[in-house]
């Protein structure tokens, strides 16, 4: 069974963990990079979880299979004024061990939930175009090609949205 939990200002060392094993897994899904982070101080991880985790609009869910932490995503819903609401997912991670078991799945539609409840239709997520198995998956769980734009010089995002 799969269980998503919203990040606690506590759990900066938890996040820390999954951030860098994240980033050691998938450097090409993500615009930081492993080195960045990890020379972030403890007081910059607890600071960062403790913004995300007490912001209503900034969230970062946890994904859990049998207690044993096993993904993350993040998401931010903007309004403004006079506008519905958009929501924006990112950092998303599955660890290679719970991959092809729904984990990431859960994990978009806990927050398009989250989303929808602040007021957001749409959902949106950015994919590095040369990530081909990102963009096949979130395509499969009826994500849609928005837009592309760069990133970087020669880095394609692929806007997506559902």
């Amino acid at each position: 069974m799969i269980e998503i939990k919203t990040l606690q200002p506590d759990q900066w060392v938890l996040f820390k963990q999954i951030r860098c094993q994240a980033l050691a897994d998938a450097p090409y899904a993500f615009s930081s990079t492993l080195a960045s982070a990890l020379q972030r101080t403890d007081a910059e991880w607890a600071d960062l979880v403790q913004r995300r985790a007490t912001d209503p609009n900034d969230h970062t869910f946890l994904a859990y299979v049998a207690d044993q932490l096993c993904g993350m995503a993040t998401c931010i819903c903007r309004t403004t004024e006079g506008e519905t609401p958009t929501a924006e997912m990112f950092a998303v991670w599955v660890d290679p061990n719970y991959r092809k078991r729904k984990v990431g799945t859960a994990l978009v539609e806990h927050a398009r939930h989250w989303a929808k409840a602040r007021g957001a239709a749409t959902l949106y997520i950015g994919v590095f175009e040369a990530n081909q198995i990102a963009l096949r998956f979130y395509q499969a769980i009826g994500f849609t090609d928005q837009e592309k734009r760069g990133a970087e010089p020669e880095i394609l995002l692929l806007e997506m949205a559902l």
